[in-house]
């Protein structure tokens, strides 16, 4: 799922005009009949050039940190969200259960909330994830980088 995820959204990020899907969150991504991932609900999606974009939008519990700062932002903040969908799925949960809303954002955007890797996962994808989620959005990787990595750990994790 992360890998194909990940193909969809270096696809949209490396279109002309980029597209900023700026609402990835786990209930966005759909499975078809074979199991290949979609990408769904384009509605807050911008094109964008990178750096332009400064409306908050989104959905707490995926919003990247330069986002809930009102900062500008581009495609790092899909990376963000990304790595918080990946989370989702290895911990079969949502992150953040006893937090609300204000304090997710606020935990969120000062960079001191981040959920913790799940037990088990590989070390590979563990650093994936805490570079996904990194506070400095120009740390993240971008979804070109990403690809070839998780295409790696899948052929890993299939062995």
């Amino acid at each position: 799922v992360a890998f194909d995820m990940a193909k969809g959204l270096a696809y949209l990020h490396n279109h002309n005009p980029i597209v900023i899907h700026r609402d990835l969150k786990s209930q966005n991504i759909l499975l078809d009949d074979r199991m290949r991932t979609k990408i769904g609900d384009f509605g807050l999606s911008k094109f964008r050039d990178v750096g332009k974009t400064m409306s908050i939008c989104g959905s707490p519990l995926w919003v990247a940190p330069e986002v809930l700062r009102g900062e500008k932002y581009g495609t790092p903040c899909d990376v963000y969200s990304f790595s918080i969908i990946v989370w989702e799925a290895l911990a079969w949960g949502e992150p953040y259960p006893d937090l609300g809303s204000s304090d997710i954002m606020n935990g969120v955007a000062s960079g001191n909330l981040r959920p913790t890797v799940p037990e088990g996962t590989p070390a590979a994808l563990a650093r994936l994830l805490e570079e996904c989620w990194t506070k400095k959005q120009d740390h993240r990787p971008t979804f070109n980088e990403l690809v070839p990595r998780l295409e790696a750990m899948a052929k890993d994790f299939a062995s």
